[in-house]
């Protein structure tokens, strides 16, 4: 079974998992292509044996990511 995540921003959920690629309509800050970008509202977290539940985001957890433009 695939790990994965559901993240909130910009008043939106996506499903992340390693190696995907997604499309988000806005970011808050200023990025240029390749800056990380780190996801601390994870509303959901599955490693394959569990998963974890935010109420409603899970504290202490985040997801990163790379802008690709």
């Amino acid at each position: 079974m695939k790990k994965f995540a559901i993240i909130e921003t910009g008043a939106k959920q996506y499903k992340v998992s390693v190696g995907n690629v997604i499309s988000i309509e806005k970011l808050q800050g200023e990025f240029k292509d390749g800056d990380k970008i780190s996801f601390d509202s994870v509303i959901m977290l599955d490693d394959g044996k569990k998963v974890e539940m935010g109420t409603p985001i899970i504290s202490g957890k985040k997801v990163e990511g790379k802008l690709i433009e």
